[in-house]
């Protein structure tokens, strides 16, 4: 993903795993599963998935998952903004694709009901904040020195470094919705 943020950037994984693989002198043929894994596994649309690729199947549900909650507002905002996609626009843009992938997470049977609650709530929480960053779009400066609320978060994301704000979250706002949003994000992160 940091080589290529795009949206397949599966085929340059799975190229440089077979590089890795033939680097160790491993046959990539015992890798065939895994190897599909790392190509499709961000595919959303779900179409072109290899059938019966149950490393595909782990891979696809851990890459939704992530998506969601905290962590998943960061990622995604991180790689549509890494993407050069409008601040304007990236709020519409992740419901979009967040929704796909909660209603392909919902069509595995297999999940138990607490993993798939545990999961519409990060997904719920998501698309709140989305959906309240869309509505403070119009009224909020992206240039403003005192970022806050949903809009600052993004602000924050597109123009500074993320592990230094980490490590002093008060250092570029003062909003503590913004203070705790980093809070949580590191634990989060420290969890996952």
């Amino acid at each position: 993903m940091s080589a290529d943020p795009g949206k397949r950037h599966g085929a340059l994984g799975r190229k440089l795993c077979t590089e890795f693989l033939n680097s160790c002198n491993l046959s990539i043929t015992g890798f065939k599963d895994a190897l599909e894994a790392i190509e499709y596994h961000d595919d959303k649309d779900y179409l072109s998935h290899p059938e019966d690729n149950y490393v595909l199947d782990i891979l696809s549900v851990a890459d939704d998952i992530d998506a969601f909650g905290t962590i998943g507002i960061y990622r995604y905002s991180e790689i549509y903004l890494k993407r050069r996609i409008s601040i304007r626009d990236i709020g519409w843009m992740i419901i979009k694709n967040a929704e796909s992938r909660f209603e392909n997470l919902e069509k595995r049977i297999k999940l138990s009901p607490e993993f798939k609650m545990k999961h519409r709530n990060r997904y719920n929480y998501l698309l709140d904040f989305f959906r309240e960053y869309n509505a403070q779009l119009n009224s909020y400066d992206f240039c403003t020195p005192s970022p806050t609320g949903y809009c600052g978060i993004i602000q924050i994301l597109a123009n500074y470094d993320i592990r230094e704000f980490s490590n002093i979250p008060d250092k570029y706002s003062k909003d503590p919705f913004i203070t705790d949003f980093f809070i949580n994000l590191s634990s989060e992160n420290e969890f996952i």
